[in-house]
């Protein structure tokens, strides 16, 4: 026998809405919601990927937090890289940056030819790696610090030293606007351009080392020695060895003072320069003269006016530059007036790393 249900029971239930009006409403909603953020421009990433070589999400990332506005998105990934680099930088600034890149810098490599460089710079930026230093990255920053440097030379200290080649202080350096690009225009930086420092910074954040510059000089017309007459002209010549043209594993700057010529020094001073610069990389003097070098010490080679001169058939450095100075004329006086040579990392001393060790730490194992 058949119970009857309750009425209430029979009364038919309110409809549902049906699951094809659900999801109407939900595309609906979400697309309101997709169409407050902006859709990457193609043509902006692809460019915005070319100029920067960052990641396709990153680019994107500055895109769409900037609507499309490709110079804020520019403004944004230089603060992203920044942030990054400083967070990268603290984890890594207890680890020795033994390695690195020479990087010189004067008029002579901006086209105003062999007669006119007065001025020159060099650099030394240290990284961990030998790899890091090959990275173009790595070089070309290198290049910038070194083109910076050429135009602090009003920041050189005073010094009583009869030097032209002086050292500056690295936090003035460091806080300096670094140039983009070799140039003698330095009016026309772009406002937006970061410091040696903050570009630094990026770079770590970029390739995961510690990167540090670790010296920095330039030649300073202003602080000459004042002995010499007003017709003297400083000729500074540069010369790296195992790298690019203006980055290598050795550099050298070399200042010739050229006094009492009617003309300009020409061509062959200037080539005079260049080839000292490599002698210099080469044969590694530490003095000019034998006036210069301390008592008790009697190591002829280790001065450059005496040692051989490399492109030569015998002559000295000395006899030379005196050849020079006689085919500019009579009463033209060319003289070595300073030099410096530095070898990326020399002096630093490299942690034994244990590799093995290191691995089978990563991988949770004690070594026997």
């Amino acid at each position: 026998m058949h119970r009857l249900l309750p009425i209430a029971l029979l009364r038919p239930c309110p409809r549902l809405p049906q699951p094809n009006l659900i999801l109407s409403r939900l595309l609906i909603t979400t697309s309101g919601l997709r169409s407050t953020v902006a859709k990457p421009s193609v043509a902006l990433l692809a460019r915005l990927r070319q100029e920067t070589q960052v990641p396709l999400t990153k680019a994107k990332e500055a895109l769409v937090n900037t609507n499309n506005d490709y110079d804020a998105a520019l403004a944004w990934l230089r603060e992203d890289e920044q942030a990054s680099g400083a967070k990268k930088a603290e984890k890594v600034k207890g680890r020795t940056a033994s390695e690195g890149l020479v990087g010189v810098a004067g008029v002579e490599a901006m086209g105003r030819g062999a007669g006119m460089v007065t001025r020159g710079a060099i650099i030394e930026l240290n990284c961990e790696t030998d790899f890091v230093s090959r990275n173009p990255a790595f070089q070309t920053l290198a290049t910038q610090v070194a083109t910076t440097v050429l135009f602090l030379h009003d920041l050189a200290p005073a010094t009583n030293s009869s030097r032209c080649i002086h050292t500056l202080p690295l936090d003035l350096v460091l806080s300096a606007p670094l140039l983009p690009l070799p140039t003698f225009d330095p009016d026309s930086l772009d406002p937006s351009t970061t410091t040696v420092q903050q570009s630094i910074l990026a770079l770590i954040g970029k390739l995961g080392e510690n990167i540090s510059l670790r010296r920095a000089a330039v030649v300073s017309p202003l602080l000459a020695p004042a002995r010499t007459s007003r017709d003297r002209l400083l000729l500074t010549s540069h010369y790296v060895h195992g790298g690019t043209g203006t980055t290598g594993k050795i550099g050298s700057l070399v200042v010739l003072s050229i006094s009492g010529a009617a003309a300009g020094p020409g061509e062959t001073v200037g080539r005079l320069g260049r080839n000292l610069a490599r002698q210099v990389v080469g044969y590694t003097p530490r003095y000019i003269h034998e006036a210069d070098m301390p008592v008790g010490e009697a190591a002829e080679e280790a001065v450059l006016m005496r040692q051989g001169y490399m492109m030569g058939k015998g002559e000295t450095v000395k006899e030379t530059v005196e050849q020079v100075a006689q085919e500019l004329g009579e009463g033209v006086k060319v003289e070595v007036v300073d030099f410096v040579r530095w070898e990326g990392g020399e002096g630093i001393e490299r942690k034994e790393e244990d590799f093995v060790g290191e691995v089978m730490r990563a991988a949770g194992k004690a070594r026997v």
